[in-house]
């Protein structure tokens, strides 16, 4: 693969064996998670904790959130008070029973997405987030629904 990159004039980057590159965190045995990966897993474990202040530092000032549909929840989110104020009205809306796990994440210097299996009482999807980043934070997420229809017929009928 990479003979075939650098073959079509894509730069390849090379890394000395033993060392970690740049913007990531070293696992052990080998396994190398991108920075970007593990603060996507930080925001999954902030929300999981209802550690709204924690997922309020992940982002950047002007972040924003966009979220489909035509339900309550609907909308595009600018700023981080007005993300987490999104986070918690999604908390309050579910009795606190909303839960949402990465099934598989990607993450580079600017992108992240992630496929995620979310639930609350009632419903259960699955969906893709992605993400862009700016000096290691969440700049701007867009959700993606697995079922859009469904989703916002539970919206509509818990708010």
């Amino acid at each position: 693969m990479l003979e075939s990159q650098a073959s079509a004039g894509v730069p390849v980057q090379h890394q000395r064996e033993g060392t970690t590159p740049r913007h990531a965190t070293s696992l052990g045995k080998g396994t190398v998670m991108h920075a970007h990966e593990a603060l996507i897993r930080e925001r999954y474990q902030a929300l999981a904790d209802r550690d709204l202040g924690k997922l309020a530092g992940l982002l950047t000032d002007d972040v924003k959130w966009r979220v489909p549909g035509s339900n309550p929840l609907a909308g595009e989110y600018h700023g981080r008070a007005e993300v987490v104020g999104f986070f918690r009205r999604l908390i309050d809306l579910t009795g606190g029973t909303s839960h949402v796990e990465p099934l598989a994440i990607f993450a580079d210097e600017s992108w992240g997405v992630a496929v995620e299996g979310g639930s609350a009482a009632g419903f259960a999807d699955r969906h893709v987030t992605v993400y862009r980043f700016r000096g290691h934070r969440i700049a701007e997420a867009s959700f993606h629904p697995g079922d859009q229809y469904t989703l916002d017929r539970y919206w509509r009928k818990r708010s």
